[in-house]
């Protein structure tokens, strides 16, 4: 849940096509509600994320580039996949809104890219570089360094605004989530360099 609803906030903090997200209170009354084979649900607070209206999922190839105005989402998407250290792609594609594009299910970001994220992770892999890998046919230079433009003013306190409303309940520690602060203040410069030169 935390990897969920920081990435989710940092993207919005970019302009990144990041689906809308919210801490969210689960009602005891659905306590032990079965929402996938296996998992329950559990009263407390939780993560949610709006719906995409008539979407549709793709994975992992980027789609309709060119379509709407998803030149300027797919740069929000490389920007980031980079400073996020994004893994496990997945789209959405709203089919009532000319297929826009908006990235969600951020579970695997973070090193190691696992089902969680670990401090040592973030700390080894602060100066690495973990480009999309995928086709820039048709991203346009101003798309891309507007994406870099909006890393460049992040800031610490915007950062520690975010980081402040994860939940005291959820599995992660102050210290844990002073690191992976580090870890987004640190990277977001070297992110917008890598932008600039992608095209």
């Amino acid at each position: 849940m935390v990897t969920e609803y920081v990435v989710g906030r940092v993207g919005a903090l970019i302009g990144a096509p990041t689906c809308e997200n919210s801490i969210i209170k689960i009602d005891p009354a659905f306590e032990g509600w079965e929402f996938a084979q296996g998992r329950h649900l559990r009263s407390g607070l939780g993560h949610g994320t709006l719906e995409v209206e008539a979407a549709i999922e793709e994975r992992p190839n980027l789609k309709y580039r060119s379509e709407d105005d998803n030149k300027a989402r797919q740069a929000g998407i490389y920007a980031l996949h980079d400073w996020c250290w994004g893994s496990d792609q997945q789209w959405l594609h709203s089919t009532a809104h000319e297929n826009t594009i908006f990235s969600h299910d951020h579970g695997f970001y973070f090193p190691p890219s696992s089902w969680r994220w670990e401090v040592d992770a973030l700390r080894q892999r602060v100066d690495e570089a973990h480009v999309l890998g995928q086709a820039t046919d048709g991203l346009t230079q101003r798309d891309l360094w507007m994406a870099a433009d909006q890393l460049d003013k992040v800031d610490k306190s915007a950062l520690v605004a975010i980081l402040r409303q994860v939940p005291t309940t959820w599995p992660a520690t102050d210290a844990e989530l002073e690191t992976l602060g580090w870890f987004l203040e640190r990277r977001a410069g070297a992110v917008a360099s890598r932008l600039r030169e992608l095209v």
